[in-house]
């Protein structure tokens, strides 16, 4: 890890090897998760996890909730960090998770009050080379009808 000076600030320079280890198999592993969403009714505590299927592997986010930020009103929300996605390794978080660039039917779990409608997510993955990969969220606690965006960075 580099240590770089910045106005008098430490900032690290976190990359990919840092995060995530060796990366065994070669597969693609998640960066980020961006949910979006139609609305929340009654949302006064917000939060969400997610269960997410690659073809052999699975990982489930912590509460996917940024403090004192309206992350499910209507627009969309970017979860990158250890905090909210976990680590693949040692809890079996997503962050890092090796689902390989491409997502199967999965579940999601809305952990806050209310009722929030879901229209979403976009995962992108860590690489210059992974297309990121979109879904529909749908009654029942559903993510369905997954497929590839049309380039590396979600919509």
């Amino acid at each position: 890890m580099k240590i770089i000076f910045l106005l008098g600030v430490v900032l690290l320079d976190v990359t990919f090897a840092n995060i995530c280890g060796a990366n065994e198999g070669n597969k693609a592993l998640l960066k980020s998760i961006k949910v979006y969403s139609a609305g929340c009714n009654g949302c006064i505590i917000e939060g969400l996890t997610l269960t997410l299927h690659g073809l052999f592997v699975q990982c489930t986010t912590n509460n996917l909730d940024h403090s004192n930020e309206d992350d499910y009103d209507r627009g969309e929300a970017v979860f990158d960090d250890y905090l909210t996605l976990g680590l693949i390794e040692p809890d079996g978080g997503c962050l890092c998770a090796p689902l390989d660039g491409r997502l199967t039917d999965s579940e999601y779990t809305w952990t806050g009050s209310g009722s929030w409608y879901g229209t979403s997510i976009c995962v992108e993955w860590f690489g210059d080379d992974v297309y990121c990969h979109q879904c529909a969220v749908i009654d029942g606690n559903k993510i369905t009808d997954c497929e590839y965006c049309n380039g590396v960075t979600c919509p």
